[in-house]
Parts: structure tokens; sequence; C-alpha cells
């Protein structure tokens, strides 16, 4: 199966729900995450962008980067195929 309903198709199985209940569930889920926004997702200040910059740079090598998102953060159960 593939198209945006195939991975909730594949949630649903997984914790024997429907396909519109997983994506019924992870919209009401996704509306509660982005109401934290404000509080826990901000453009750092000039500052603080040079500074993580540099600690990026002298870490990874990688010029004028601010920010990575690595999934490191994210504990997985499965891993992706």
């Amino acid at each position: 199966m593939n198209g945006p309903g195939a991975k909730f198709s594949v949630v649903g199985s997984k914790f024997h729900v429907s396909k519109v209940c997983a994506a019924y569930s992870f919209q009401r889920v996704l509306k509660v995450v982005l109401s934290f926004k404000d509080e826990f997702i901000k453009w750092p200040s000039a500052d603080e962008r040079r500074v993580i910059s540099e600690r990026i740079l002298a870490t990874y090598g990688f010029p004028s980067v601010i920010g990575i998102i690595d999934g490191t953060q994210i504990g997985l159960t499965e891993k992706p195929e």
C-alpha cells in the first residue's frame, strides 16, 4: 500500500484500530504538540546562533549551521526500513 493513508494503515494495524482512528489520533496529538510550540520552539538570538554555529563547525565540520535534527532524541522500538 502506498500514499499518505498507508502509514495510518500500518499504525492502525499495529495498535488494532482503524486507519481513520489512527489518523484522527495523530491529528489530536499533533494539535497538542503544536500548542506548546511557542514555549519550546524558538529562533536563537544572534549570539546564540554564533555559539551554536561555532560548536557545530568544531564538532562536525559543517559551516554556517545552527541546528541539526538526527533523531537520536527519539527512542525507536524498531529500526526503520
